[in-house]
């Protein structure tokens, strides 16, 4: 039997933790990277990307509310409506007939609520005394049932 010195032996035990060392951060957040990544495809590839109903009707709802305050406010400062050529965009931006000096420094309402469910501007129609203001559904076109409808913001209660 063959006897081993103190420092053999401890020469052997640290080449035999430098074998066994662990990975290092950046290998570490390299995988929780990647498995992160796939996470996020995983989840965008099984999302139902459409807006379903209440959802829609909610948002439909919030924003009917912010958009006659918002008209209301415009047409007590400029007395009319904004005209069907100048859109909700006149509730954001000052239009070429109005001061800018007298226009709101962040406008009459934040600009989420001028869009519908489906990301896409209110049709907004007014003859500056009246207005009318509607989403052409899910899939932007006129007509259409269900989702697909068309739906006047004044119809909603």
């Amino acid at each position: 039997m063959k006897i081993t010195s103190k420092k053999s032996m401890l020469k052997r035990a640290q080449r035999a933790l430098r074998k066994k060392r662990g990975f290092s951060l950046i290998e570490i957040l390299i995988v929780i990277a990647v498995i992160g990544m796939l996470m996020t495809i995983f989840f965008v590839s099984i999302q139902d990307s459409g807006v379903d109903e209440k959802t829609a009707r909610l948002h439909m709802v919030t924003s009917k509310a912010k958009l006659d305050f918002a008209l209301f406010e415009y047409k007590n400062k400029y007395g009319r409506y904004p005209t069907t050529d100048q859109g909700l965009d006149a509730l954001l931006r000052p239009p070429a007939d109005v001061d800018a000096a007298t226009f709101p420094p962040r406008g009459f309402i934040e600009e989420k609520f001028i869009l519908d469910p489906w990301k896409r501007k209110y049709e907004y129609i007014s003859d500056g005394g009246s207005y009318e203001i509607k989403t052409l559904g899910a899939d932007g076109q006129p007509g259409g049932e269900g989702n697909n409808r068309d739906i006047d913001l004044n119809s909603l209660n």
